[in-house]
């Protein structure tokens, strides 16, 4: 079972919601929590906590994570597979007007994350890409740069439709270990303004989560992705 932690700006849950959508559509089973529900938990119980799951067929475990939970000890129980970054470097590097250091809850995210783990984040965002100095973890990247490991055809602070093409740039290796070469992804999103950064992430976490995603060809007819198997992860 796949642990990911997701972080957001605030209280917002756009992502989050977006990736529920995507994967109630897909073959994978995901239990979507926020953090604030599991602070009252006891970490020695988090084994058994994920044990049900896993009995109950869970595939991923997502997390909204909000940064000042972690203050709470019940996090030293999970191991996190995957975090997903959405808020803004600058939004730790100049928030220093409580009394949490968001830098050093940061650093705890990290210390709560597999060392062969997954970080998702923009690639746009320069600042956020310089607090990952020094760590081991795999990099998926989503932006409009050009280096970004999924993109979109889309550009602009907003889009305004129900459906959003997301674009693999190069080969990737999923968590179970299949091959996905590079092509466009149709995502269905609800009608509606939203961050197109917002549908790139959630693009990203479920291509490297192995959700079958309905790819789109050059004359916009949408078909099956073609996926090779490579080898298998527990």
């Amino acid at each position: 079972m796949i642990i990911a932690g997701i972080i957001e700006s605030g209280n917002d849950c756009t992502t989050l919601n977006l990736i529920s959508k995507i994967f109630n559509d897909s073959d994978k089973k995901i239990s979507i929590i926020t953090s604030g529900s599991l602070t009252g938990l006891d970490y020695r119980k988090v084994p058994e906590y994920t044990k049900e799951l896993k009995k109950n067929g869970v595939d991923i475990l997502m997390i909204g994570v909000k940064l000042d939970d972690l203050m709470h000890d019940v996090f030293l129980g999970f191991n996190f597979d995957v975090i997903i970054f959405l808020n803004q470097a600058d939004e730790i590097v100049e928030d220093d007007t409580g009394n949490v250091n968001k830098k050093e809850l940061i650093e705890k995210l990290f210390l709560l994350t597999d060392d062969k783990g997954t970080v998702i984040l923009n690639a746009d965002d320069y600042e956020r890409i310089s607090l990952l100095q020094g760590k081991r973890y795999s990099v998926l990247t989503y932006g409009f740069n050009s280096k970004a490991s999924v993109t979109a055809s889309s550009i602009g602070e907003g889009i305004y439709r129900e459906n959003f093409i997301c674009c693999l740039q190069r080969t990737l290796l999923t968590k179970y270990g299949s091959i996905i070469e590079p092509q466009e992804f149709e995502i269905k999103v609800s009608s509606g303004s939203i961050n197109p950064y917002y549908v790139m992430a959630a693009a990203a976490f479920a291509i490297y989560s192995g959700a079958i995603l309905t790819s789109y060809s050059k004359d916009n007819m949408p078909y099956h992705a073609a996926i090779k198997h490579h080898s298998s992860i527990d």
